[in-house]
């Protein structure tokens, strides 16, 4: 919902920062109303993640690195790329996931795909799953050693 805000409010395209995905997230936060960062935090920020890093980014405008993001995002989209690309996914699976967590639950991601819509991906079909989101970036024009790098940083 944020992201299509966002485009909404920028030409069609989504949030982008030379300095890496930790500062496009920010620009997401920042982009709302002010007084609504808390309710964005809990967009960008993975299972466990309390938001600490981007509380302090915003107060005081520090760089957010890639490795501190608790979700990875992918950079570089507008309205006109494929709406089944995965634009923002947990770096890491968890028990149930985010919004099912459990610890009896299975390993698993969520993902928020570009269309709006969000996709559960377990532990199991994960290595398929970001084969096809590698080829299918490429295929609308995301360097591949980029489109790599996103599903590298899911590898602990």
């Amino acid at each position: 919902m944020f992201f299509s805000l966002y485009e909404g409010d920028h030409k069609g395209r989504l949030p982008f920062d030379t300095n890496g995905f930790g500062d496009a997230l920010m620009m997401l936060v920042k982009s709302g109303a002010p007084g609504e960062e808390q309710e964005r935090w809990s967009v960008v920020t993975g299972v466990g993640d309390d938001g600490s890093v981007f509380r302090a980014a915003l107060a005081s405008g520090a760089h957010i690195p890639e490795e501190k993001c608790s979700r990875i995002y992918v950079q570089g989209l507008s309205e006109t790329n494929d709406s089944n690309i995965a634009i923002l996914f947990d770096r890491y699976s968890t028990p149930g996931g985010d919004h099912f967590r459990r610890p009896w639950g299975p390993l698993i991601r969520e993902v928020c795909l570009h269309d709006g819509s969000m996709q559960i991906v377990a532990d199991a079909n994960w290595p398929r799953f970001s084969s096809n989101q590698i080829e299918l970036l490429v295929q609308n024009g995301i360097p591949r050693a980029t489109a790599q790098h996103y599903y590298d940083l899911t590898k602990r």
